[in-house]
């Protein structure tokens, strides 16, 4: 299990593809976790009355626009290992990978990736 899970140039099966998708949802939460943290607690320290409702608000902001980083920088990164990357069914494959993570979410976005 998780065998050649850090080499994006290895064609996978069905279950690899799945424990493919479930560990980069994994590094990409944890990843994401850190980043909320960090900007709620930078603004906790110079907005001393922080509403919950502005948090919440960042935090959301945050999640979609990492979804569409890390989404988008993943399937590129994958497309120029396989060597397909100036293929127009890769590049719709990019590119849906990063809308698909805006405006779903980075769950949503990876579903592409991993195809």
């Amino acid at each position: 299990m998780f065998k050649n899970l850090t080499d994006l140039s290895y064609k996978r099966n069905f279950l690899e593809s799945i424990e493919f998708y479930v560990s980069s949802f994994v590094l990409g939460f944890v990843l994401l976790f850190i980043l909320i943290g960090l900007a709620q607690t930078f603004l906790a320290v110079f907005l001393n009355n922080i509403q919950f409702s502005e948090s919440f608000k960042l935090g959301f902001f945050i999640s979609r626009i990492f979804g569409a980083i890390y989404c988008g920088f993943l399937s590129f990164y994958i497309l120029r290992k396989k060597q397909i990357s100036k293929h127009y069914g890769a590049i719709l494959l990019f590119l849906s990978s990063i809308l698909l993570a805006l405006f779903g979410a980075m769950f949503v976005g990876l579903v592409s990736t991993a195809i």
